[in-house]
């Protein structure tokens, strides 16, 4: 029986492909919980806000947060669909100017997989709005216990 050699760029291959099914697992739990937080605040509104609060903006800002932590997650994930798609184009873009050996080694110094800015700064932005949400929803509720 022969064995297969692994070398360490199919083991880095491989810890980078279970990074991002976490990662962007770990973005879909976000999404997921500033919707449901988002919908549940508006729709229990009357059950949790005083009849005169102190700082009502404080939960308006957090209603803020949370939509634009939703439209932030939604971009990140679009950024985990259109990635490989952006790689394909540079494959091809690169073998047709420089040719396929020069291809080949651009793949081999990188996965060629990375994500557009705009993605990862999406990424950054949903992180930093939802906990900030969360922030501004204790200090409201802390406020108007």
């Amino acid at each position: 029986m022969e064995r297969k050699t692994v070398t360490f760029a199919d083991v880095e291959r491989r810890l980078i492909e279970a990074h991002r099914m976490a990662y962007y697992a770990w973005i879909r739990q976000v999404v997921t919980l500033s919707s449901g937080a988002l919908t549940l605040l508006v729709a229990l509104r009357n059950n949790y806000v005083p009849a005169s609060p102190q700082a009502l903006l404080l939960l308006k800002l957090c209603w803020v947060g949370l939509a634009l932590s939703i439209l932030l997650g939604v971009v990140a994930l679009f950024g985990e669909a259109q990635t490989p798609l952006d790689a394909i184009k540079n494959i091809r873009k690169n073998r047709e100017e420089h040719g396929e050996q020069a291809a080949a080694q651009m793949l081999s110094n990188s996965s060629g997989t990375s994500p557009k800015k705009r993605y990862i700064y999406a990424q950054i932005g949903l992180y930093w709005s939802f906990a900030i949400s969360l922030i501004l929803l204790c200090l409201f509720a802390l406020l108007n216990i």
